[in-house]
């Protein structure tokens, strides 16, 4: 049986608040903002794509000035089962492929 088509794109902001400690002391401690854009586009009922990016920004603390940009597919085998391969840049590049099973 094959996929039928779904035209659904969705784009997305969120704004987070992250709290960064080094160390057990206040002076290595950094609060900060990251906010983060992303699209999310399902081109078949089976597959999914999804493409995050975000910086994460520092007010008060050591200073954090990163970047964070992350590629996600998912692709439906059944409703118990899928495969994933997931692709990001944060504080060095990182890839993940796995097949899921669900009971």
């Amino acid at each position: 049986k094959a996929a039928a088509p779904v035209p659904e794109f969705q784009a997305y902001a969120l704004l987070e608040a992250f709290v960064e400690a080094g160390a057990a002391s206040w002076s290595t401690t950094s609060l900060g903002l990251a906010p983060r854009l992303g699209l999310r586009w399902m081109p078949t009922t089976a597959w999914q794509l999804r493409l995050e990016g975000g910086k994460f920004h520092g007010l008060s603390g050591p200073e954090v000035n990163r970047l964070r940009v992350r590629l996600d597919q998912r692709l439906t085998l059944s409703s118990r089962s899928d495969v994933r391969l997931e692709l990001e840049e944060w504080e060095g590049r990182e890839g993940r492929l796995a097949l899921n099973w669900y009971w």
